[in-house]
């Protein structure tokens, strides 16, 4: 049996006494297949969360509190600013595509600690990529440059917060210090999301072949940046709670950054030695 559902549009027009307001109702059949590819990236989570089996545990499953504070505080965020339609569906994109590669990131985490170092920064950057090309297949945009733009966009975010926690994870010397961490991570964000922004505004000219003012890439261009990096670290910031509070994936965290994870030791020494 096909699910089908029907769409009445009726064109509608305030004319006075020209003519009538409503013209003629017109009946659109809509069938369930046609807006099937908004469940492409939901899919690639289901299966990221199913297929590994280091993933089959119920415990797993936390990793939805930070995606679902995150899009809750968005929505939030949304209604008290009075968000145009047009304007929310471009940042829903992003905000979307950035939170499930994080969320796909910390799933196959696990898989990724049998490869070097190197190896694993590209398979991390690989993430982001793929999620962001399969979130513009299910909310397609219908233009080409500038999905490219969006995708460039996305891989530069990854960048931003995969070489400030790596930088981070260096200065705390292969230590298991949280506050240290997050206090490095702040400082690392802006910085990294001056040079990501720099390289997405060369990125955009060239595709779109236009150049703005000096004027604007100097005055405007860093200081985007480094709001933008402190925005990825509070969007990220209830996922590192969740990597420093939960023993599942403080282990993942650990592995991924080749810090010295200390189990055994008590929460007052280990608050000691991050001070």
């Amino acid at each position: 049996m096909t699910v089908t559902g029907q769409l009445r549009i009726v064109p509608s027009s305030n004319l006075g006494d020209l003519g009538p307001q409503q013209g003629q109702a017109e009946i659109f059949n809509w069938k369930w297949y046609y807006s099937a590819t908004g469940s492409v990236i939901w899919l690639a989570l289901i299966l990221a969360i199913f297929v590994p089996k280091s993933n089959r545990k119920l415990c797993v499953l936390r990793i939805f509190i930070p995606l679902g504070v995150v899009l809750l505080l968005w929505s939030f965020y949304k209604w008290f600013i009075d968000m145009t339609s047009s304007e929310a569906k471009q940042w829903d994109l992003l905000l979307q595509s950035f939170v499930i590669s994080l969320v796909i990131l910390w799933l196959l985490a696990k898989q990724f600690d049998t490869f070097s170092g190197f190896v694993r920064f590209f398979l991390a950057i690989g993430v982001f990529a793929v999620v962001t090309v399969l979130d513009i297949i299910s909310n397609y945009l219908g233009f080409f440059r500038e999905s490219i733009i969006l995708v460039v966009f996305l891989i530069s975010s990854g960048l931003i917060l995969l070489f400030a926690m790596i930088a981070a994870s260096k200065l705390c010397k292969g230590l298991y210090l949280p506050k240290r961490f997050m206090l490095w991570l702040v400082l690392f964000m802006p910085v990294c999301g001056i040079i990501a922004m720099i390289g997405c505004v060369i990125v955009s000219m060239i595709i779109m072949h236009s150049v703005p003012p000096l004027k604007v890439l100097l005055s405007q261009v860093p200081i985007i940046g480094l709001c933008f990096g402190l925005l990825i670290y509070v969007v990220n910031l209830p996922f590192m709670i969740l990597m420093f509070g939960d023993p599942f994936f403080r282990e993942r965290f650990c592995a991924c950054l080749n810090l010295k994870s200390m189990p055994a030791v008590a929460d007052s020494d280990l608050n000691k030695q991050d001070e």
